[in-house]
């Protein structure tokens, strides 16, 4: 047996029901009986205890009369001769101590037919208490008669009575049991409780014991989509044992089912096997978790996708290495894609780059030649007139030279405030009139550039002058 299944036992183990209760309440406490009338062969008065069987039928005659918890007190007193049929209506009383204490002396009780009234308390008890403490007993027996009484037992509303009927059918070992244990795990796995399940937890070990490893992907599915609590080891356990029994492809398919668990314990054990078959048909299951996994296990997926793709090799060192195993790796895929497609699909697929190439090649000779025309009208431009350019300058060299004349102008007014010449244009000594012929310059005296003095036959009409 297991640690866990030791575990699971300690939790579940009926406990010896408290006899020395007090009475329950409202209920009146009975007088004590009166003494009993000497056996046959007995002085009356003396203080030898009677027989074994005169104790039980006096506790059976008072019974009825008496408090139940009273009455199980006298029936007790009895040991193994007492009568099994009082102790199995105390068993169905409405007192749930008084039936538990009833059930727990039937089960250890050494008389066989006391052992023969538990089917029936653990059947038709309306107490837990009372079904447990007889199922209990019925499993430290354990024989293949019980089988039916356990199988029944597994509809039990109460957690602990279920618990206790898998380890039951457990120590058993009966391959008819592994129908109605899933069902149990299909039906309590629904139940939300913040309680472990321990009875989800015991149906995987007893399961993992009869090698139900066809009915791996039920069972993570019947938790996964349930609300049963700490069944992650349990369920992990149960691959652990029984997913290496299967063959190759179909433990694939099983661990590649349950990469998106909600246990993370269980996916931690997928992706390690899976590892452990370097199995191709998973490494594209795995890429596609890479991205959903959280931290605690995506290094774990990283390492198993490159020992998967190098075939158990190490993984590249350096960049060179690692480019080329990508290059190989979408070289395999693109060639396996290739191999899927019908010749239509080929056909398209393999005409779709030409046609690619083509509108890049029209799309490169478009921007050619724009840029070839942009390139000759640049070039036109640089041989036109620039009539715009020299115009403007034009109009500012003739300004300037109106300009000059107008200070000219403005010099000659001031000279003519002098007495030199008047504003009418006429010499103020009158050395001339306008009708007069223009007498001829005195350029005596006047020297050019070189320092050479100008002849006297000169006029400013001369080359000389300008």
């Amino acid at each position: 047996m297991g640690l866990i299944e030791l575990c699971l036992l300690s939790l579940v183990t009926a406990q010896e029901p408290n006899s020395t209760a007090p009475p329950v309440a409202g209920h009146a406490v009975a007088a004590p009986a009166p003494a009993p009338a000497p056996a046959p062969g007995q002085e009356p008065g003396s203080t030898k205890e009677p027989a074994a069987a005169s104790k039980s039928a006096i506790a059976a005659d008072n019974a009825g009369a008496q408090d139940p918890r009273e009455a199980l007190q006298a029936i007790e007193a009895a040991g193994a001769e007492a009568d099994g049929k009082i102790l199995l209506e105390l068993a169905m009383a409405s007192d749930a101590q008084v039936a538990a204490r009833a059930a727990w002396l039937l089960g250890k009780s050494s008389n066989p037919e006391h052992k023969a009234e538990l089917p029936a308390i653990a059947a038709n008890s309306p107490h837990a208490e009372a079904r447990l403490q007889a199922l209990q007993a019925i499993r430290v027996a354990a024989t293949n008669a019980s089988t039916p009484i356990a199988i029944t037992a597994l509809d039990d509303d109460d957690r602990r009575v279920r618990t206790i009927t898998v380890q039951l059918l457990g120590k058993l070992r009966r391959a008819n049991a592994i129908a109605p244990l899933l069902d149990l795990i299909s039906s309590s796995a629904k139940i939300a409780s913040d309680e472990p399940a321990t009875d989800v937890q015991a149906a995987l070990l007893t399961l993992s014991d009869l090698d139900a490893s066809q009915h791996l992907l039920r069972m993570s599915t019947a938790i996964g989509d349930g609300h049963a609590a700490g069944t992650g080891a349990a369920l992990t356990y149960a691959f652990q044992t029984l997913s290496p029994k299967l063959e190759s492809e179909a433990e694939t398919t099983v661990l590649v089912a349950v990469l998106d668990h909600r246990e993370s314990l269980l996916r931690r054990y997928a992706i390690t096997r899976l590892t452990e078959l370097d199995s191709k048909t998973a490494l594209t299951a795995l890429e596609g978790r890479l991205g959903k996994e959280g931290n605690e296990l995506r290094p774990l997926i990283e390492v198993a996708i490159a020992q998967i793709r190098h075939d158990g090799r190490e993984p590249p060192k350096d960049e060179v290495e690692r480019a080329t195993a990508n290059a190989h790796a979408l070289w395999a895929r693109t060639v396996s894609w290739w191999r899927t497609l019908d010749m239509p699909q080929q056909a398209l697929v393999g005409s779709s780059p030409v046609v690619f190439l083509l509108l890049l090649w029209m799309v490169r000779r478009a921007a050619r030649r724009r840029s070839h025309d942009e390139d000759a009208l640049a070039a036109a431009a640089l041989v036109q007139p620039s009539d715009d350019y020299i115009d403007p300058q034009d109009g500012d060299y003739y300004d300037d030279e109106y300009e000059d004349d107008d200070e000219q102008s403005e010099d000659g007014d001031e000279q003519s405030e002098d007495g030199d010449y008047e504003d009418d244009g006429e010499y103020a000594e009158g050395e001339y009139d306008e009708g007069d012929e223009q007498s001829e310059y005195d350029t005596s005296g006047w020297e050019d550039d070189g320092g050479e003095t100008v002849p006297s036959d000169r006029t400013p009409e001369d080359e000389l002058f300008r």
